[in-house]
């Protein structure tokens, strides 16, 4: 039997590092989606995209939150041409905008 290593501690650096993926975990999601292992990569980039645009968006609050990753699973287009053309949140919250502003 071999074990397949995920994660690793590196001493030097002091963090636990990445060595492999979990190919059950990809069997198992490539069985029940039908993404290839290329599809998976390019979907998780794309989420990450839009994590990082609220994030530097100060889109933080549940409302804000839940109100763009609705708006992305209904109309994934329309987000992402928001996201990669670097625009405001207020295009996809609309009126919730006003709760950017508010001071944390």
């Amino acid at each position: 039997m071999k074990v397949n290593v995920l994660y690793k501690w590196n001493p030097k650096k002091d963090i636990i590092e990445k060595e492999n993926e979990s190919s059950r975990l990809i069997d198992e999601i490539k069985m029940h989606t039908g993404m290839t292992e290329d599809e998976m990569e390019a979907d998780l980039k794309e989420k990450e995209k839009v994590l990082n645009w609220m994030l530097n968006n100060n889109v933080k609050t549940v409302n804000t939150v839940g109100k763009v990753v609705a708006e992305y699973y209904h109309n994934k287009d329309f987000v992402m041409k928001i996201v990669n053309g670097k625009k405001l949140p207020a295009e996809i919250l609309g009126p919730m905008a006003k709760e950017l502003e508010r001071k944390e």
